[in-house]
């Protein structure tokens, strides 16, 4: 009986081992992974600060790998009960916490466990995981409030506890003054970022634009800083108003906004007459006006500057010297002559107005633009104080063209009406600088001239460089007529600019046609005899001249000097006749032109 007794026991003790072994903290179970409990850095809890006036959700996770979680799970919180759990995903569970959890108004510190119900000894615990807070306990105050709706949330609430000018008020309009405020957080949990606003309205921030930065305020909590105010200079009655915009957020990124209107009493000061304008009790002189002769300033030149200068002050100004100092870029361009650059004037009354004089010269190498000139101005007042002072003024130095316009070859001599003619003309910069010319043009202003080819685009010409433009004239009328070559270019303000010049034609009358002497002589004047036919060469409808005009016109024909016809070569071999400008440098008399535009080919010729 006795061994019976004692194989029943070590069977009893087997079972009892067996069933203990299963339930070793290393064995893997449905709630927990097989390491249990998992690495606590790597479990969270959201939202860690709750209110106890609602329920609320708080999820648990865990980063994965050890320890991952199942629909056993169960969130226990510590100190009050197990809590409804519901399994999301392996590494996310949620339970809820119900209203009505004891807490504090800072927040009731909870530790949150995390177990499997039948495997208590495998679970995870967070030390003080969750924290509850409540609201807070109802305080007497002076007057009685209208008690706010009853929310489901807390949230922080900053109000502004007291504020106080330096200045003991009555303040005074345009009075300036530091105003001390402080504020106080009486929520129930922290404000963060929060930023003050001063805008315009009775009074003017002086600083910051009316803006500061306080900070964070924990539950309860108060700060205090100053702004400087100024009192609105137009402002009327007997109270000022102060607008404090506050805004702040809570621990949940919500953002708060409050405005407070605070004010203070005002006075004004007693109407007094208003004070006449008056004129500085000091000297003041005033460079009014200042003129060239010659107006127009030009490299080369010399010219008179005039100064006109007042003193606009009730003072006078004694001992006044009067010194031109051309600027560092000026030195070269301009110097005086005739004498220095200083004026002395022994005395100038209150209003009185004189002119100063100087004489300049202007360098011949001088580039257009404008020249700077510094006037310093020294004298003493009645009291003998010296006074220094110094004005700027510029002078406007041009650049002006200089052209040399003629004819490079002699014109068709005579000229008849309803001839076609070349007009060779020249233009030579004889300046010392490069000019920029836009375009040259050929015009004939009282209709006697047709012309044609008479405008052509040239660029740049080279000091010393010349070109040539090709033009085409039909005579129409008879008499003295001219042409006007303009030349159109930059100056040195980049101003458009035309230089003009004059050259004189004279077109005489076609002579009247007599056939008298030459029986069947073609009307049209063609064959050897032509207006502007050559010998042999078909006529042109010039029947107009008498015989012994045609006999020299043949002549002259056979041996190439008479009229040429219209396309007919230059003589001088520069080209064929048609639009076209031609430049040349005029160095060693040699060289040939080179055409910009125009038609027909060109040839080398001779410098003209």
């Amino acid at each position: 009986m006795t061994r019976r007794l004692r194989i029943t026991g070590l069977f009893l003790f087997a079972i009892v081992v067996i069933r203990a072994m299963a339930w070793l903290p290393g064995r893997t179970n449905k709630a927990l992974a097989d390491d249990c409990p998992p690495d606590l850095s790597q479990v969270t809890i959201e939202p860690n600060l709750i209110a106890n006036t609602s329920a609320r959700t708080i999820t648990i996770s865990t980063a994965g790998g050890n320890g991952t979680f199942n629909d056993t799970s169960v969130v226990i919180l510590q100190g009050y009960g197990a809590l409804a759990t519901t399994h999301v995903i392996d590494t996310l569970i949620t339970a809820v916490v119900p209203a009505g959890v004891p807490g504090v108004t800072n927040g009731r510190a909870y530790d949150v466990q995390v177990i499997n119900p039948d495997n208590t000894s495998c679970s995870i615990t967070i030390l003080n995981g969750l924290r509850v807070m409540s609201p807070a306990p109802a305080t007497n105050t002076p007057e009685p409030t209208e008690t706010p709706a009853p929310t489901d949330f807390v949230r922080p609430q900053v109000t502004i506890l007291s504020y106080v000018p330096s200045t003991k008020p009555p303040l005074y309009p345009g009075q300036e003054f530091e105003f001390a405020i402080t504020l106080q957080n009486n929520g129930q949990i922290p404000a963060r970022n929060i930023g003050v606003f001063f805008p315009d309205s009775d009074v003017i921030p002086r600083d910051a634009g009316g803006t500061r930065a306080v900070g964070d305020l924990l539950p309860g909590g108060t700060v205090s800083f100053s702004q400087p105010l100024r009192v609105n200079s137009g402002l009327g009655g007997d109270q000022a108003a102060i607008t404090v915009q506050i805004s702040y957020y809570d621990e949940y990124g919500k953002e708060y906004q409050e405005t407070s209107v605070l004010s203070f009493e005002v006075a004004h000061y007693a109407s007094t007459p208003t004070p006449l304008p008056t004129l500085s009790v000091r000297p003041q002189l005033v460079i009014e006006t200042t003129t060239t002769t010659p107006a127009v300033l030009t490299p080369g030149a010399t010219f008179q500057l005039d100064m006109s200068m007042v003193n606009v002050s009730t003072q006078a100004a004694r001992q006044v010297v009067v010194t031109l100092t051309p600027s560092a870029a000026s030195t070269t361009v301009l110097a005086p002559l005739n004498g220095a650059n200083v004026r002395y004037v022994d005395r100038l009354d209150a209003g009185q107005q004189i002119t100063l004089s100087y004489d300049l010269a202007i360098d011949g190498a001088a580039v257009g633009g404008l020249a700077p000139i510094q006037v310093d101005l020294s004298y003493i007042d009645d009291f003998n104080v010296q006074h220094d002072e110094s004005a700027l003024i510029s002078l406007s130095v041009e650049t002006l063209a200089t052209f040399q316009v003629d004819f490079f070859d002699a014109l068709t001599n005579p000229i008849l009406v309803g001839d076609t003619f070349d007009l060779p003309v020249e233009v030579i910069n004889i300046g010392s600088k490069s000019l920029n010319v836009n375009t040259v043009e050929v015009v004939n202003t009282d209709g006697k001239l047709g012309i044609t080819n008479g405008s052509i685009y040239v660029g740049p010409i080279d000091a010393g460089t010349s070109g040539t433009i090709l033009a085409s004239a039909e005579a129409q009328q008879a008499g003295d007529t001219q042409i006007e070559v303009r030349v159109h270019y930059l100056d040195a303000f980049q101003q458009n600019q035309v230089y003009t010049a004059v050259l004189p034609i004279t077109v005489e009358a076609a002579p009247l046609s007599d056939t008298s002497l030459t029986p069947n002589a073609p009307t049209n004047g063609g064959g050897l005899f032509g207006r502007t036919g050559s010998a042999g060469a078909a006529g042109s409808t010039d029947g107009s001249l008498t015989f012994g005009q045609r006999v020299i016109r043949a002549i002259l024909g056979f041996f190439g000097l008479g009229t040429r016809p219209v396309g007919e070569a230059l003589r001088s071999g520069t080209g064929a006749v048609g639009g076209g400008f031609l430049i040349r440098r005029l160095v060693g008399g040699g060289g040939g032109r080179r055409r910009f535009g125009g038609t027909g080919g060109g040839g080398g010729g001779g410098g003209n």
